[in-house]
């Protein structure tokens, strides 16, 4: 799995990462990132041989920039999130390079009647299972998780 395999099943760029004068990760977005239904996204690590390899692969329940802001603030607020950050960080001190890919996953507005009797309209999305059959195949390829993946599905 890689950024031509991800590009073959329609995931797109939704961003890139850059590190600021005072060392702070920060993402420029493209309109991928913008698009406003849940989905899969990977954090791809290029190197300066040109070689890429995926680090990350999470799932998003709204946009792809309301969910890395949300890791910018783990960056600082987390374990699991400084841990995220400092690798980042790292990698971009030495010339590595990060695109975020991401592809909506299938979604459904479906309406029902509630236990209280009234009507209710939600969305139902299979952005979990799709995060989960990702890491599957991530795994199954190359026998481990992706480096900063902690937990099967997040």
């Amino acid at each position: 799995m890689n950024v031509d395999s991800l590009k073959e099943l329609g995931f797109k760029q939704a961003a890139w990462l850059t590190l600021t004068a005072d060392l702070k990760v920060e993402p420029v977005f493209l309109p991928q990132a913008d698009i406003d239904t849940p989905g899969v996204y990977f954090w791809v690590q290029l190197y300066p041989n040109d070689t890429s390899e995926i680090v990350y692969i999470g799932l998003y329940g709204q946009t792809v920039r309301k969910r890395f802001k949300e890791h910018l603030g783990g960056f600082k607020h987390s374990q699991s999130g400084r841990l995220k950050g400092k690798y980042l960080t790292s990698c971009l001190q030495s010339n590595s390079y990060f695109e975020i890919y991401s592809k909506p996953s299938h979604s459904q507005v479906i309406t029902y009647q509630s236990v209280l009797g009234e009507q209710v309209g939600t969305v139902i999305s299979t952005n979990a299972q799709d995060e989960i059959d990702m890491l599957d195949a991530f795994y199954k390829e190359h026998s481990r998780k992706p480096v900063l993946n902690k937990t099967k599905g997040g």
